[in-house]
């Protein structure tokens, strides 16, 4: 009788040592399903940080580096201006909202065709067309009258600099030993003229953060 008595308390604690597992069971499933879900959910947030690099730079790279080429050298290579076309339809295609296609065409289209009006009465030079097309293709109708406007503010202030650094830098640099050596870049000398791919770059780096192409 004593062992019966035994093995029936035995067999109940082992019940409910069971049923203490089985309790621990769906929670470690739950937390397992947050591990995955959390997981998932960082590499879909890695992805789209890397794809938001990766069209940040398909813009932002080659605009600087045609600002800092006009600046030096007086010339916007073609391959900047290549590199920002041809990464737009890339852009375009990795934006999961889709984008509009037509109003980017239709704003690069009449950029280029006032551009070749200017160009034809010798008030803007080729390369600042190329690179101002370009840089409204990316900016489509929504923004181009801000690109526009932005644009005339900045290029004022270029040339105000310009005109104080022209003045006053050589006067600052006469006085250094080596002044008779001294060159200044073309930029900084007097009588030569303003390189408008600073004041296209500026306003077209100011407006990525609002680029929908760019996630704006």
């Amino acid at each position: 009788m004593w062992r019966t008595g035994t093995s029936i308390r035995g067999d109940a604690s082992s019940s409910h040592a069971g049923a203490a597992l089985d309790g621990r069971g769906p929670a470690r499933h739950d937390a397992g399903l947050r591990t995955v879900g959390e997981g998932a959910l960082g590499m879909a947030w890695g992805m789209a940080s890397a794809v938001h690099a990766l069209l940040l730079g398909l813009y932002v790279v080659p605009v600087a580096l045609a600002m800092g080429w006009d600046a030096v050298a007086y010339r916007i290579p073609n391959w900047t201006v290549g590199v920002l076309v041809a990464g737009f339809p890339l852009a375009g295609l990795l934006l999961p909202e889709g984008l509009p296609w037509l109003e980017h065409l239709g704003a690069a289209a009449l950029v280029f065709a006032v551009g070749i009006g200017l160009f034809a009465f010798r008030l803007a030079g080729g390369g600042d067309i190329k690179l101002l097309t370009a840089v409204g293709l990316w900016v489509g109708w929504q923004h181009l009258l801000d690109l526009m406007v932005l644009m005339g503010i900045l290029g004022g202030i270029v040339v105000l600099l310009l005109l104080l650094a022209r003045r006053f830098l050589p006067l600052a640099l006469s006085m250094h030993p080596t002044a008779a050596t001294l060159v200044l870049p073309r930029v900084f000398r007097d009588g030569e003229p303003v390189p408008y791919g600073l004041a296209i770059g500026l306003a077209a780096l100011m407006l990525a953060p609002e680029l929908a192409v760019l996630g704006g």
